[in-house]
């Protein structure tokens, strides 16, 4: 079956497309570049700092996700939970140089 409404899944390809912060965006990490698999990932937390996002396949993601949980950099879903300045700073610190030791890991492996 065709798109009952082909202009709207072009509006919401463009919107998806400047989500991801590019025209033709790849997973940063695979470069998967099927849009559909591609979300937008925040390697401090969206709380954090809102800015900093890179597309990442949902895989990869959930991987990077996963390792972040158990090196218990994140919250694990409790969002509410109220955190000092200095806490948010010292996670956010945190958060940034894991990401950073994660990309020297990848830049050794060849993989980017």
């Amino acid at each position: 079956m065709n798109n009952p409404d082909p202009i709207m899944r072009a509006w919401r390809l463009e919107r998806r497309r400047k989500e991801l912060g590019s025209n033709n965006p790849s997973c940063f990490y695979c470069f998967e570049s099927n849009i559909a698999c591609l979300e937008a990932e925040h390697p401090v937390t969206e709380k954090l700092d809102r800015d900093f996002k890179r597309p990442s396949c949902r895989n990869c993601h959930r991987k990077v996700e996963l390792d972040r949980d158990l090196a218990h950099l994140t919250k694990n879903g409790l969002h509410e939970v109220a955190e000092s300045k200095r806490e948010q700073h010292r996670r956010y610190l945190l958060l940034l140089a894991y990401d950073q030791e994660l990309l020297a890991n990848l830049l050794r492996a060849g993989t980017i």
